[in-house]
C-alpha cells in the first residue's frame, strides 16, 4: 500500500469556575473536530487468484467529539463533610460521506492492461461506494458525599473517612452504512475492455452509466448494516478509609452496578431465503457486585510502605462487537463480523507492591500481580469465509484465562549526585518494566477443534518496557524528553487447525520532544515520533517449531508507518 493522507484538526476548550464561600461551581467544555482525506494505492500479486492487482481507496472521514460538564463542590458540617456532583453531556459523531473503492487486475506474469473487476451484482468490496454515519449521545450524573470522623482512632494521624455515591449514565448510539455498487449495464459491458481499462478518474463518469455497454448503479445495503444500541447504567457505592494506626491504613468498599446493554438490528439474510424476519435483539441486563480493598503498611512513615490490593472489574462488549454487521476493513484486507451472543467478562485483580518515595517526585517500587478472567473476549478466525487473500474474523468468549507477573518502576532525579551544581541536576530518569505470563483455558469442545490450549491470551504481551530521560532547565526555559518503549510479541488473531496464531512482533519505539520558551508568552515545540521507524510485522509460526522467526516464518502483513515530525508555536495571551 501507498497511503497519502491529509489531516485537519480544530479544538476548543472553554472552562469557567466560580467560588463563593465554601462552594465551587465549574463549567467545562471541550470540542474537537477532525477531518481526514486519504488516498490509498494497493499493488502486488495475488497468488491465490493468479493475478496482479491494483486497488484504490478514496475516502474522507470526519469526527466530532464534544463533552460538557457542570461540577459543584460544597463543604458542610464545619468542613467535616464534602459534597461533589457532576452533570454531563457528550456527543460523538463520525461520517464517511463517500468512501470509493476500485479493484483492477490482470493475469499473472503478463503485460496485459489492468481491467476494473466488475461483479455481476453490486458489491462495494470490488467496485462501489460506502456512506457511513454514526452518532452517540451520553448523558450522565453523579453525586458523592464524603464525611470525616471527628477523631482519629488509636495512634493514627488521619481521621477515618466514609464515602457514598452514585453514578447514572445513559448512552445511545445509531449506526448505519449504505453500500452502493456498480454492476454491468448489459452483457456488452463485460467485453467493453476500453471502458474497463479506463483510468480511475474517468471510470465512473456520468457518461459511463448506461444499459448498453456501461454500468448501472445497484444497491448492496443489507438490513444488518444498521443498528441502534443503548447502555443504561445505574451504579452505587460505599467505601471507607480507616487509618488503623500510624502505620496501617485500610481502604475498602463495594460498588453495585445495575446495567442494561441493548442492541437492535437484523441479520444479513433478511429478505432472502427462509428467514424474512430474522431480527436481532440483544438485551443484556446484569447486576454486578464489585468489591475492592486496599491495605497499606508503612515500614518507614511517609516514605516506604507495602500495599496489598484486590478489586473486581468488568469489561463490557463494544456495540460493534455485538452487531451482526459485516464490515470490510480495506487497510487490513479483512471482514469483521459481530457476535450478538457475547457475554460480559469479569476480572478479579490481586496485587502486592513495595513502594519507596526517597524524595519528592521520586519513586521506586516493585510488585507482583495476578488476574483471573471469566469469559474473556477474543477475536477468532472464521475458516471458509473470504477469498482473494481476504480473512474474516468474529469475536467470541473463551471460558477463562489467567495473567500474572512482576513489575518494577523507577523515577529518579539526578540532583545532588555531584558535590557541586552541574548539568546532571536538570535530568530525571523514568523507567518501568513488566514481565507477564498469561494462559487461556479452553473447553473440551474447543480442544476438539484443534485449538491450542496453552497459548497466551489474545492481546497480552509477555513483557513491556518503558524508559525516558527528561531534561528541564528553567533558567533558559528549555525542556527535552527522550522516550523509549518496546512491547513483547502478542497474539492478535487466534488460530485454527492448520492456521497458527498471528503475533504482532516487537518494535523499538523512540520519541523526542524539545520545547523552548521565548520570553514570557511564546514557546516553540518540536517533536519526532517513532524515530527508528521499525517495521510493523504480523507473523505466524508457519513451520510449527514453537518459535517466531522473522526470516523463516510466515509474514501475514508488514509495513512501516514512518516517522512523524511536528513543529508548533504556543502563544499565551
Amino acid at each position: 500500500d501507498s497511503i497519502f493522507q491529509t489531516n485537519t484538526r480544530v479544538g476548543i476548550a472553554h472552562n469557567w469556575a466560580f467560588k463563593f464561600g465554601k462552594n465551587t461551581i465549574e463549567f467545562k467544555n471541550l470540542l474537537n473536530q477532525s477531518g481526514m482525506n486519504e488516498s490509498t494505492l494497493r499493488t502486488g500479486t495475488n497468488y491465490e487468484e493468479g493475478s496482479d492487482r491494483q486497488e484504490y481507496s478514496f475516502r474522507y472521514n470526519q469526527r466530532l467529539i464534544y463533552t460538557g460538564q457542570l461540577n459543584g463542590q460544597h463543604k458542610l458540617f464545619k468542613d467535616q463533610g464534602l459534597v461533589d456532583w457532576t452533570i454531563g453531556y457528550s456527543v460523538a459523531n463520525r461520517k464517511d460521506p463517500d468512501w470509493k473503492r476500485v479493484r483492477c487486475a490482470r493475469p499473472l506474469n503478463t503485460n496485459d492492461q489492468f481491467l476494473a473487476y466488475l461483479p455481476f451484482s453490486a458489491n462495494p468490496f470490488f467496485l462501489g461506494r460506502i456512506f457511513l454515519d454514526m452518532r452517540e449521545d451520553i448523558k450522565m450524573t453523579a453525586i458523592n458525599y464524603e464525611h470525616k470522623i471527628f477523631k482519629p482512632i488509636l495512634k493514627a494521624k488521619e481521621s477515618p473517612k466514609i464515602k457514598i455515591g452514585s453514578y447514572i449514565e445513559r448512552k445511545d448510539r445509531t449506526f448505519n452504512i449504505r453500500n452502493i455498487g456498480y454492476a454491468p449495464g448489459s452483457f456488452m459491458t463485460f467485453i467493453n475492455t476500453d471502458l474497463l481499462a479506463t483510468s480511475v478518474n474517468e471510470l465512473l463518469a456520468e457518461q459511463n452509466m448506461n444499459f448498453v455497454n456501461g454500468f448501472r448503479i445497484d444497491e448492496d445495503t443489507k438490513a444488518s448494516d444498521r443498528y441502534k444500541a443503548a447502555n443504561y447504567l445505574n451504579a452505587y457505592y460505599a467505601m471507607a478509609s480507616i487509618p488503623i494506626s500510624n502505620k496501617v491504613n485500610l481502604v475498602g468498599g463495594v460498588r453495585i452496578e445495575d446495567n442494561l446493554q441493548s442492541l437492535y438490528s437484523n441479520r444479513s439474510n433478511v429478505g432472502y431465503g427462509s428467514h424474512p424476519n430474522d431480527t436481532v435483539i440483544v438485551k443484556n441486563k446484569i447486576v454486578s457486585v464489585l468489591p475492592s480493598v486496599n491495605l497499606s503498611y508503612y515500614l518507614i512513615p511517609d516514605t516506604m510502605l507495602i500495599r496489598f490490593g484486590y478489586g473486581k472489574t468488568l469489561n463490557r462488549p463494544e456495540f460493534r462487537e455485538l452487531s451482526p454487521m459485516s464490515f470490510y476493513d480495506f487497510v487490513f484486507n479483512s471482514i469483521n463480523t459481530g457476535n450478538d451472543s457475547l457475554k460480559t467478562p469479569s476480572i478479579d485483580n490481586l496485587d502486592l507492591r513495595w513502594e519507596w518515595y526517597p524524595r519528592k517526585s521520586e519513586t521506586v517500587s516493585a510488585g507482583v500481580f495476578y488476574k483471573k478472567f471469566t469469559n474473556p473476549i477474543e477475536l477468532y478466525f472464521q475458516p471458509g469465509v473470504g477469498s482473494g487473500g481476504t480473512r474474516s474474523f468474529v469475536p467470541g468468549n473463551a471460558p477463562s484465562a489467567i495473567s500474572y507477573g512482576v513489575e518494577i518502576e523507577l523515577r529518579k532525579n539526578l540532583m545532588g549526585l555531584t558535590a557541586n551544581k552541574s548539568v546532571l541536576d536538570d535530568f530525571t530518569l523514568v523507567a518501568n518494566a513488566s514481565y507477564i505470563k498469561s494462559e487461556i483455558n479452553l473447553t473440551n469442545s474447543s480442544q476438539n477443534t484443534g485449538l491450542s490450549r496453552t497459548r497466551p491470551m489474545m492481546g497480552q504481551s509477555p513483557y513491556v518496557v518503558n524508559a525516558g530521560i527528561y531534561y528541564q532547565n528553567d533558567s533558559i526555559d528549555l525542556q527535552v524528553s527522550l522516550l523509549y518503549n518496546i512491547v513483547g510479541p502478542k497474539v492478535v488473531i487466534v488460530g485454527i487447525p492448520g492456521i497458527p496464531e498471528v503475533y504482532e512482533m516487537p518494535r523499538n519505539l523512540l520519541d523526542l520532544t524539545i520545547t523552548k520558551g521565548i520570553g514570557k508568552y511564546v514557546a516553540l515545540r518540536f517533536s519526532i515520533q517513532d524515530i527508528l521507524n521499525q517495521k510493523f510485522l504480523l507473523l505466524q509460526d508457519a513451520n510449527n517449531d514453537g518459535k517466531l522467526d522473522r526470516v523463516n516464518d510466515q509474514a501475514m502483513q508488514f509495513y512501516k508507518r514512518g516517522s512523524y515530525y511536528t513543529f508548533g508555536i504556543n502563544v499565551k495571551l
